[in-house]
């Protein structure tokens, strides 16, 4: 499996989840005439924190995953190495 793109695709879901709950606050407030700094922190706040949850989780993953890929690229250089001399 390719750990490093795996990781990559994670980063994404995880930079869409964080996106996705600034957005759907803002949609929240679309029919206002007028909102403000604070009627658009109640909103966000009235959002929760499942989104927020979910791209922690999944960037966790994701920075894993790169980790593990770089760990089996590093692995497969000393194993070059070893059969090399």
């Amino acid at each position: 499996m390719k750990y490093n793109y795996v990781g990559i695709e994670l980063l994404k879901v995880a930079a869409f989840l964080f996106a996705a709950r600034y957005i759907t606050a803002a949609l929240v407030l679309g029919g206002l005439n007028y909102w403000d700094s604070n009627t658009f922190h109640a909103s966000y706040l009235s959002i929760g924190s499942d989104l927020t949850i979910g791209a922690g989780i999944s960037a966790a993953a994701g920075i894993t995953a790169l980790f593990v890929a770089a760990g089996k690229k590093s692995m497969e250089k000393t194993n070059n190495k070893e059969t090399c001399e």
